[in-house]
Parts: structure tokens; sequence; C-alpha cells
């Protein structure tokens, strides 16, 4: 009886087992891989949640959605592999340094949202030389046409141009060019050298870019300030060129 007894221990111990293992099995795979009966798509369906997966996307270095296939974002969805936390780069002035990028799902991404023009100012850009050297005594009055380009300061400021341009009081040039027939005389003095300079006028403004955590339905999971973003712009004469200041300068 006792032999009995021992046997069928043993049998209901190696069934309790086996039972186990199988339902071990069975929970590690969340992600079943399926088809659409109706369309023929693949789809995964969440042993979780029931939710099914049809289409997957990641977000590059700048916050674009990129898709993935289903089996990548499963990879992803499985991975055991740990997720570092990289620290914030180092900012300018008034954004938070101490503040980190935490880890993200798949199923979030980023997009830079921008607060609007918070002002504007008119200073002045890089002067350039615009004429050749005149030895004296002579007078000068022609010059060389430069461009002068729009441009743009902050971190991410890429991201931020279009914004940036459209937010803008003012009306945004892209490029305009000096005069390169002046309306005056330079005289050069007898013994000198000296050429005309151009110092071109630029509008100026600025506000604040945010980068936003959404998730697909895009709602905001966390803000971050990536501070000031500044644009400058040439600004246009009546007659469409580059307004500003001209000197003669000697050497």
């Amino acid at each position: 009886m006792n032999k009995n007894f021992i046997l069928f221990f043993i049998v209901a111990l190696f069934s309790i087992l086996g039972a186990n293992q199988v339902f071990a099995n069975g929970s590690n795979e969340r992600f079943l891989e399926k088809t659409d009966v109706e369309t023929g798509d693949p789809y995964l369906e969440d042993a979780d949640t029931n939710e099914k997966i049809y289409e997957a996307f990641k977000t590059d270095a700048d916050g674009n959605l990129v898709q993935i296939d289903l089996d990548e974002y499963k990879q992803l969805m499985t991975s055991n592999d740990d997720i570092e936390t990289n620290e914030e780069l180092e900012l300018k002035e008034n954004i938070d340094s101490k503040i980190k990028i935490t880890p993200r799902s798949p199923l979030t991404y980023e997009t830079f949202r921008y607060s609007g023009e918070k002002g504007k100012s008119v200073v002045n850009g890089s002067r350039r030389k615009v004429t050749p050297d005149i030895k004296g005594p002579g007078s000068i009055t022609y010059g060389e046409s430069v461009t002068v380009n729009n441009s743009f300061t902050g971190s991410y400021s890429a991201s931020f141009e279009s914004k940036v341009k459209s937010s803008a009081s003012f009306s945004w040039q892209k490029s305009l060019t000096s005069l390169s027939k002046f309306s005056t005389t330079f005289p050069v003095s007898k013994g000198k050298t000296g050429y005309v300079s151009f110092t071109p006028y630029m509008n100026k403004t600025w506000g604040t870019g945010y980068k936003e955590t959404r998730n697909t339905a895009g709602i905001v999971i966390s803000t971050k300030s990536l501070g000031t973003q500044t644009g400058f712009s040439p600004k246009k004469t009546s007659s469409g060129k580059a307004d500003g200041l001209y000197a003669l300068i000697y050497k």
C-alpha cells in the first residue's frame, strides 16, 4: 500500500510539473502572429490586452515616425535588454540640464513645438566688404553685390526653422542682395587705401522650443524645453534690396 501511494505521488508530481511548464511556455508568448481572415493582412495579437497591432512605428533622431515590420516590433516589445537612460545634453541658458530622456516605447514618438514669437528687434549682421581696395586719390561708385541669407540659432534649430519663420510678425526674407551701384560717391584720399563695407540689418525674432513625447493617440506624455530658438531675416528696402549700412573704410 505504501508503494502504491508513493507511485501515485510521483505521477501526480510529474503531472503538475508538466502542466506548469506548458503554462509557462504559453505565457511567454505575449504577441501572437495572426492573419486577418477578411483582408489577409498579418497582425499581432497582444495576449495581455487582446489588442491587434497591424502597423508599428519607431522614431528617428529627429522625432519622425518610421514604419517598422511587425517582427521588429515584436522583438522590441519582448526584448530583455536593459534600456539606458541618456543624460540630457548641456543646453544653453534657461534649459534644465538635469532633465533626462526616459526610455520610450515603440508606440511613442516625439514632436517639436514652438511657442510662437515672444519678441522681435532689428540687429546688425556681419559687416561685408563689397568693393576691392582703392588707392587714393580716387572714388568708389560701384560695388560687388553680396547675398545676405537668413539664419537660425538654438538647439535643434533645424527642426524649428519653418515654425520660427511662419510665426514671425514681419515679412520673412530668405535672402536679399546688396547694392552694386551706389547713389553716392565714396572719395578715397591721396595716400590712403580704402574700400566700402556693407553691414546688413537683420530682423530678429525669437521664442521657446519644446520637444514633446506623445503616444499614438496624440496625448502628450512629457514636455521638455529646448530653450530659445532665434531666427534672423535680412531686412528689405522698398526697392527690394538688402537694407543696412554702407561705410568707406581705410586700411
